[in-house]
């Protein structure tokens, strides 16, 4: 024999196909369902926008205390050691520092 051959029944083949056709209707339908999702989402944020909303999750931290980040890592002071004086993670110190130095840059 040169190769393994399989043999299975017609009825597994039909159940098989069956499958194959109900799997592929139902990726469809959550395709366009999601598609349509997206498509609502977008609609609502622009909406929003155009109505002056802030959109997006809330700052820790406010302008002034932003400014006396700044203030503070211009003065020496280190990354850890302002993430803890205003009891926040480094990572929004350090986005609060490279957001100013963005806005130097033309």
């Amino acid at each position: 024999m040169d190769g393994i051959y399989h043999r299975f029944s017609q009825k597994y083949f039909d159940w098989y196909v069956a499958e194959l056709a109900w799997r592929a209707d139902c990726r469809q339908v959550s395709i366009r369902g999601y598609t349509f999702q997206i498509e609502r989402t977008q609609s609502g944020l622009k909406r929003a926008k155009s109505e002056g909303k802030a959109l997006g999750r809330p700052s820790t931290l406010s302008e002034k205390q932003k400014q006396d980040v700044r203030d503070d890592l211009t003065s020496g002071m280190s990354v850890s050691a302002v993430a803890r004086k205003f009891a926040t993670s480094r990572q929004t110190i350090m986005r609060v520092r490279d957001e100013s130095s963005r806005s130097i840059r033309p």
